[in-house]
Order: C-alpha cells, then sequence, then structure tokens
C-alpha cells in the first residue's frame, strides 16, 4: 500500500509539474505571436472557459468519488450512468450559455473573436463529456497514473501545436487556437477511455433519483467552486468591461502568471495538509490544527519569499525572460502583483482548517464576501485608476479579508501570529540542515 502512495503521489506532482511547463510554456509563445490586444482577448477566453470545467469538477466530481466509495460495487453502474447523464445535462447548459453569451461578451468586453470563439469551445466541451467523466472514474479509483497520461496529451497536444508554428513561423489567429483546443480534447478523451475498460460499467436504465442525489450534494461544492473563481476571475473581466481595449487584460495576465509560478510550492503543499488537518482534527483536536496552521503557513511564506525578493528586485530581467520586451512596461504592476502572494498562504489554509473542522459553510461565506468585496473595488479602483486599480482593489480584498480570517482564527484556535513568523524564520536553518544531512553522506569517504 505504501508503494501505491508513492507511485500516486509521483503522478499526481507529474501532473501538476507538467501543466506549469505546458501551460506556460504555450503562453511564452504566444505572448510572441499575438498582439497585446490579442492575447487580452486570448486570456478572457480562457478564463471564462476554466469557469465551464471548474462547474462540471464541483458539480460532478466530487458526488461521484463520494458515493462510488459509500456504495456497494452492485450499485456503481447506476451511480456512474446518472452521473454521467447529469455531466451531459451540464454541458448543455454550458452550450447554451455559451451560444447565448459570446454577442454580448464580445460587446461588453470590447473584444472581436469572442463569439466565433464561444461558438467554437461549445465542440471542446462536448469532447470533455468523456475524457471528465473518465477522469472522475480513475480518481474514485486512484488511477492518478490514468488522470497524468490524459491531462499531459491533451496539453502536450495544444503546446506542441502553438510550437510547431512558431517553428515554421505562422502567424495563428485566436479561432486556429481555439480549433487545437478542439483536436486536443478529443484525443485526450480517447486516451481518457483507453485507460477505462475495467471502469466503464454502466446501467441499462437511467434512475433519476441518483441524478438528483449527485446534484443536490454536488451544488454545494459548484457554488463554493464558482465563487472562489468569480473572486480570483473579477479583475480581468472588470478590466476588460472597463477599460476600451483589451491590451490592459493581457498586461495585467502576464503579472499574475508570472505569480503563479512562484505560487506552486504553496498550492502543492496545500494538497497535501488537508488530509492531514482531517485527520488531526479528528484525533487531535484544536491544539493540533493551531499548530498545523502556524507552522504549514510560516512554510509557505517562506517557500514564496524568495520568489517575491527576487521579482521585486529584477522585475524587468524577469519579463524580459518570460514575456518578452513588449511586457515590460507591466514591470511596476508585478511588484504590486508580487504582495498577493504574503495573503495567499493565510487565505488557503484559513479554509483548509475549517473545512477539516467541519465548518465549510464559514469558508463558502468568506468567499462569497470577498467575491463581492473584490467586485466592488474593482469597479470603484478601475474606473478611477485604470490597469492599477486592478491591482489596488484585489490588494485591498486581500488585506480586509486577512484581517476578518485573523480574528475567527483567534476566536475559534487561538492562532498567534508571532508564531508563524518564528516558523517562517526556522525553516531556512532547519531545510540547510536537510541539505547539509543529504549532501554529506556522498562527500564523505
Amino acid at each position: 500500500m505504501p508503494q501505491r502512495w508513492i507511485k500516486s503521489s509521483l503522478y499526481a506532482l507529474g501532473d501538476r509539474i507538467s501543466a506549469l511547463i505546458f501551460g506556460f510554456g504555450s503562453v511564452f509563445i504566444l505572448l510572441r505571436m499575438l498582439t497585446q490586444e490579442s492575447f487580452g482577448e486570448w486570456a478572457l477566453f480562457i478564463t471564462l472557459t476554466a469557469f465551464i470545467e471548474v462547474a462540471r469538477n464541483g458539480l460532478i466530481q466530487n458526488a461521484l468519488i463520494k458515493y462510488l466509495a459509500g456504495h456497494a460495487p452492485d450499485e456503481h453502474a447506476t451511480i456512474t450512468t446518472a452521473s454521467f447523464v447529469l455531466n451531459c445535462l451540464l454541458t448543455l447548459v454550458s452550450i447554451g450559455f455559451l451560444l447565448f453569451a459570446g454577442g454580448f461578451l464580445n460587446q461588453l468586453w470590447h473584444t472581436q473573436q469572442m463569439q466565433t470563439l464561444c461558438q467554437l469551445y461549445c465542440f471542446t466541451t462536448l469532447a470533455l463529456i468523456p475524457l471528465s467523466q473518465y477522469n472522475f472514474l480513475q480518481q474514485a479509483n486512484s488511477d492518478f497514473r490514468a488522470i497524468f497520461w490524459t491531462n499531459f496529451v491533451r496539453q502536450g497536444i495544444f503546446f506542441a501545436f502553438v510550437a510547431y508554428n512558431l517553428i515554421i513561423g505562422f502567424k495563428v489567429s485566436l479561432t486556429y487556437l481555439a480549433a487545437c483546443q478542439i483536436v486536443a480534447a478529443v484525443v485526450a478523451s480517447g486516451v481518457a477511455y483507453s485507460f477505462s475498460p475495467k471502469m466503464s460499467i454502466w446501467s441499462s436504465s437511467i434512475e433519476w433519483k441518483w441524478v438528483n442525489t449527485l446534484f443536490q450534494f454536488g451544488k454545494f461544492v459548484l457554488g463554493t467552486n464558482l465563487a472562489a473563481m468569480i473572486y480570483k476571475s473579477v479583475d480581468k473581466f472588470m478590466l476588460g468591461a472597463l477599460l476600451p481595449t483589451t491590451a490592459p487584460v493581457a498586461i495585467y495576465d502576464v503579472a499574475i502568471r508570472i505569480n503563479n509560478i512562484n505560487e506552486v510550492p504553496t498550492l502543492s503543499l496545500a494538497a497535501i495538509l488537508f488530509p492531514e488537518n482531517a485527520k488531526r482534527a479528528q484525533t487531535d483536536g484544536t491544539n493540533a490544527l493551531k499548530y498545523l496552521y502556524e507552522k504549514s503557513v510560516g512554510i509557505m511564506l517562506a517557500l514564496v519569499l524568495p520568489g517575491i525578493i527576487f521579482i521585486n528586485l529584477f522585475p524587468k530581467l524577469v519579463i524580459l525572460l518570460l514575456a518578452g520586451e513588449q511586457y515590460l512596461e507591466t514591470a511596476n504592476l508585478l511588484r504590486l502583483t508580487t504582495l498577493f502572494g504574503f495573503f495567499l498562504p493565510f487565505a488557503i489554509q484559513f479554509g483548509s482548517v475549517f473545512d477539516a473542522m467541519g465548518k465549510p459553510h464559514l469558508n463558502f461565506a468568506f468567499v462569497v464576501v470577498g467575491t463581492l468585496l473584490n467586485t466592488l473595488l474593482n469597479f470603484l479602483f478601475i474606473s478611477r485608476f485604470g490597469l492599477n486599480g486592478a491591482v489596488y482593489a484585489t490588494l485591498l480584498t486581500f488585506v480586509l479579508t486577512f484581517i476578518g480570517n485573523q480574528v475567527l482564527l483567534r476566536k475559534h484556535l487561538d492562532i498567534s501570529f508571532i508564531n508563524i513568523l518564528k516558523y517562517l524564520k526556522d525553516f531556512y536553518p532547519e531545510a540547510w540542515q536537510l541539505v547539509l544531512h543529504k549532501i554529506k553522506p556522498s562527500t564523505t569517504p
């Protein structure tokens, strides 16, 4: 069993790393192939389609995994079929939204091709029905190898298309990129199916009671996920709506993507810590959660701090290497967005701790309030300060929600900010000693 866990962890880590390489690799090339206006439009489109994929995951994934694990094998076919039906219904709703909203979004965001891109994505989201369904089944069966290869193929094919066109000097259009997404989704769906013959157990009829049961469970996860997505994306949407061109969206998106690279250790560590938080909450109570919160946030801050310092010292070098000369004006904006990284560990672990305590409603409430606050502040600040207003608004939202969650954490767990700083400070000598311990045996005769 431990060997299986190790393999699963390696595949999960590989999936995250490949997503980072292919995702930013594609962006790295597109920043040099597209104008700022075109890249800004593409960034808005990618953010919009991310909502649809997050909605699918939220409504379908957790419910399927939960009920497959909690019911006898002879009910699995019925549950899987009900989940597939719900997946198809959600996809049809998504397609209806894309066809209806495409023209409106073209006008709202001052774009040229958003309606066409939305129409093309209807084919992509259809192809993602089998891909997502098999991936959810694979996750329920802890087959992370299949998930890794499915995502690797999908992301890798899109990256290969982009890289090939850079090599041959072909000037890509946004509609061409959307068509590449369709091809990647179709091929990846075939890969997902090839890994899933033993899991593909279906019933001959649809039990609508199960469809409703899965929906009733998944709708809460869906709501939380969408609120979190709006929280993270409202600044870009507001920039597209309130400013006359999409170029500012491109500039802002570059700064956010660079900071996202620095945040990878934080997000990876958070995924590992949640099961530990849940376990310790059951066995050791709130004292254990207090310790885990303070230490984990301290370590997360220690991991992101070097990147924040480096980016603030050499912002133009970072932009030149990752985005190119046309985005050098992003330097000051990049410095400001690095400050987001200070607050992210606190926000992530706040949600993890309260979910582990069995109080997810508090996490949901903070996400919803933060989303509403961020939306209001972005509207006010972008209207007044333009592009920089998006950074000011998001940063102020982080500060205010940070104060709120710290008050709540102090009330429930007596969290000490001083302890967090202590763990941050202690991390570096401890990490250095660990490195020396690993190196020393190989250098000793």
